[in-house]
């Protein structure tokens, strides 16, 4: 167990700093010990797909009540009230969480996401419970070429903005994201407030113990962060299984690249949104824009 703290939790610069660049998941398998109930510690390698191998665990960074999906959802109903029987986006949709507790609710939702890992789960979860929910693998940028007919509400929640590689790539996004709303309808993004993150420096981020069929994991992240605000970040999330006595660590690296709220604001407005309302507080660990395109209400069908 010492050794599995010092694993864990090792001091200040201790971690060697990330290369600058995309970080992927796909995994080599490394051994600490010699007896059989060793550590066994997966070690990323190379992915183009950041989520590819992280699709098979991604669950676990989520609380029985959180992965329902209905804390989500639960957020947005000021928002869904405001419309009668919109059809939903949502742009990030990874296995389908939100996407699913929507479609629960008796809305049409389509889902869509750049990994087809993670489309790949969502089928898998829509079957499972007997949803009609359909899930595409589309990166924001070719949206417009995917939906075939515009939407009354984009969604794109958890962090995952921070994907984009640059302010070129984030704008393209979101101007894929506005081309698939029709007029009057609405933008709901969320973010990690990563001015809040660069000031505190918090280097682990402990997510708390889950146990699902006779599995425990606990779920770290460890943040590596550049020099600079504009430098990319990754995240190495750290999964630490028990089951029957053994422990496994099994790790992901996935890179963000940081932005303002304001950088988000004037990017927002330059691909045709408007009448924006941003929640941002210095003291929040997050953060959400709701934005319009060309009314300060929804309207109603």
């Amino acid at each position: 167990m010492k050794r599995l703290e010092k694993l864990c939790f090792p001091p200040p610069g201790a971690l060697p700093r990330r290369p600058r660049r995309h970080a992927s998941p796909g995994f080599g398998l490394y051994f600490i010990g010699t007896r059989k109930s060793n550590l066994e510690i997966p070690v990323n390698t190379n992915s183009s797909d950041q989520y590819a191998a992280l699709a098979a665990d991604y669950e676990w960074l989520f609380s029985d009540a959180t992965l329902s999906g209905d804390p989500q959802i639960e957020g947005l109903q000021p928002i869904l009230a405001a419309f009668s029987k919109p059809r939903i986006l949502d742009c990030a949709c990874g296995t389908g969480l939100a996407a699913l507790a929507l479609a629960r609710r008796g809305y049409e939702v389509l889902g869509t996401d750049a990994s087809s890992s993670m489309v790949m789960r969502a089928r898998e979860h829509a079957a499972e419970q007997n949803l009609q929910a359909r899930f595409e693998v589309c990166a924001w940028e070719s949206l417009p070429a995917t939906i075939q007919a515009p939407v009354d509400l984009v969604i794109c929640l958890g962090n995952s903005l921070g994907h984009c590689r640059d302010e070129r790539e984030m704008l393209r996004s979101l101007q894929g994201m506005r081309a698939v709303l029709r007029e009057g309808r609405l933008l709901v993004i969320e973010s990690r407030n990563w001015e809040k993150l660069y000031s505190d420096r918090v280097r682990f981020t402990h997510l708390g113990l889950r146990e699902r069929a006779g599995m425990r994991c606990t779920p770290l992240y460890v943040w590596n962060f550049g020099r600079e605000f504009h430098e990319t970040v990754v995240a190495e999330i750290v999964l630490v299984f028990e089951q029957q006595g053994k422990v496994r660590l099994q790790t992901y690296d996935i890179a963000y690249q940081p932005f303002h709220s304001g950088q988000l604001d004037a990017l927002l407005l330059r691909a045709g949104f408007s009448n924006l309302k941003n929640d941002w507080t210095p003291q929040a660990d997050s953060y959400r824009v709701v934005a319009g395109t060309g009314r300060t209400t929804p309207h109603r069908r």
